[in-house]
């Protein structure tokens, strides 16, 4: 599935990014289910911080979590929350909906 900018919530995008909030545009849409990365060299030059970034919906504003680290001695260290999980708070979306009972 691709969004009307063309990114497909399928691939995998890395972008070098100190502040994801301030670098990446109001105007690009992330959806929720996105794997948007971005990394950072820590001032030090010691670790490497990744942060994945999404929307809730359109025109939401980005959410961000650090989802892992990497440096020489520890190499690559990752978040043990599954996705669906670090992503649970909807941010007060309201959804419209209907049930029906269906007797079996």
């Amino acid at each position: 599935m691709q969004n009307a900018d063309g990114i497909s919530d399928k691939n995998v995008w890395l972008l070098r990014s100190s502040d994801p909030k301030s670098s990446l545009p109001d105007s690009l849409r992330l959806s929720i289910n996105s794997h948007y990365f971005t990394y950072d060299i820590l001032s030090n030059k010691s670790a490497i911080s990744i942060k994945e970034a999404y929307r809730v919906a359109d025109g939401w504003p980005l959410k961000v979590n650090t989802v892992g680290m990497w440096s020489d001695s520890k190499g690559l260290t990752w978040t043990t929350e599954e996705f669906w999980f670090r992503r649970k708070d909807l941010g007060g979306m309201t959804f419209n909906c209907a049930t029906e009972h269906v007797r079996i």
